[in-house]
């Protein structure tokens, strides 16, 4: 898998990973012509309505039991597309080992560390570092796994996560696009669109700096417009895009919001008891 990834980016063909938080997005991505496909809790809180950064709390169940469940339906419904699972190592009641080996035999192609700690920052984020169950954890585990040649997608927010993946022989990273300042929901810290496009072609220069040879994606941003990745991928130099709310809860939004009012506009032309419309 990592192998055709690097050949498609050696091809400067566009790589297209796809989050999931149902099932149907993943058989549709798969029929669409996706390159792989992605789950994990937080996506799946998003297609359950709820706000996905919930997902990064102790709120909503063990991440890695709700993936264990799902697993066998995102395999079926993805037919031949590779899925990566999110696992969440620092889960302290699950051997994360052995449930990797059990996810893989249920036909799982990949892993990757999310929900992460990677996004935690200030003293809540070194907190749970000195409490040995940040980052590092994760790097360490995607380490084990790329050693055992698992397929592995790093997600990373900064230069020095990027280092850490790279040391670890992850060769698939997901480089965060920050959230702008439109779509935030409040957030008051939130960059520019012209920013965050920098933010984004800085972490794409250190990846290639680390190793010229990985296989070096983008993520994140809440970007519901193809024309706006297109223009931050371009102005970072990626070799493609993990893609999720715009493909599954913007555009659900959209069309559900869309049939539902179009229904709402229609005049009934059924007769009432009386002769009255």
């Amino acid at each position: 898998m990592t192998d055709h990834l690097k050949n498609r980016a050696a091809q400067h063909k566009f790589i297209l990973g796809v989050s999931a938080g149902i099932p149907l997005t993943a058989k549709i991505a798969h029929d669409a012509g996706a390159d792989f496909i992605v789950t994990h809790k937080e996506e799946i809180f998003g297609a359950d309505g709820r706000m996905p950064v919930i997902a990064r709390t102790g709120y909503g169940g063990n991440c890695n039991e709700i993936i264990m469940e799902q697993a066998d339906r995102y395999v079926s419904a993805a037919g031949d597309t590779p899925v990566f699972a999110g696992i969440g190592p620092a889960e302290p009641y699950t051997n994360v080992d052995r449930f990797t080996e059990k996810l893989l035999e249920k036909g799982v192609t990949g892993i990757t560390n999310y929900p992460t700690a990677g996004g935690w920052v200030g003293s809540y984020g070194n907190g749970i570092q000195m409490a040995g169950v940040g980052y590092s954890l994760e790097v360490d585990y995607l380490r084990r796994w790329s050693r055992k040649g698992v397929p592995a997608i790093g997600y990373c927010f900064n230069t020095e996560q990027i280092k850490q993946m790279t040391d670890a022989g992850v060769e698939i990273l997901s480089l965060y696009i920050p959230r702008t300042e439109k779509e935030t929901h409040g957030w008051d810290d939130a960059p520019s669109a012209e920013k965050a496009a920098e933010a984004a072609a800085e972490l794409v220069e250190t990846a290639r700096r680390e190793n010229k040879n990985s296989v070096i994606l983008c993520s994140g941003g809440t970007i519901h417009r193809i024309s706006d990745i297109h223009n931050y991928l371009k102005s970072a130099a990626a070799d493609g895009y993990i893609c999720d709310e715009s493909v599954e809860c913007a555009a659900i939004d959209r069309a559900v919001s869309e049939t539902v009012g179009g229904y709402r506009r229609l005049k009934t032309c059924m007769r009432r008891e009386g002769g009255q419309r």
